[in-house]
């Protein structure tokens, strides 16, 4: 499964972070600079693994830790409704 993020939301930097604003309920979501990074690239929709990939250079982390972070990252966006599933 691939994840994309979903038309209705709205996102601008706030001093240190970043601020998503969901257009239908007008939950304001904060994010950090990784979690900017993984929102700019869900610009298109990626897999899990793509995301892993693309950040594995960036950081020095086990790939196990980084793993289970974007994992649960991901499900935080989905289950806030930010982010959808799309099929491959």
């Amino acid at each position: 499964m691939r994840f994309r993020r979903v038309p209705h939301v709205r996102i601008k930097r706030v001093d240190e972070q970043y601020v998503i604003l969901d257009v239908k309920t007008e939950q304001l979501y904060g994010l950090d600079e990784t979690g900017h990074r993984i929102w700019e690239y869900l610009k298109t929709p990626l897999t899990l693994d793509d995301l892993l990939d693309s950040l594995e250079s960036t950081y020095d982390v086990d790939t196990e830790v980084l793993q289970d972070d974007i994992r649960e990252f991901v499900d935080d966006l989905q289950r806030n409704g930010l982010i959808t599933k799309t099929s491959l």
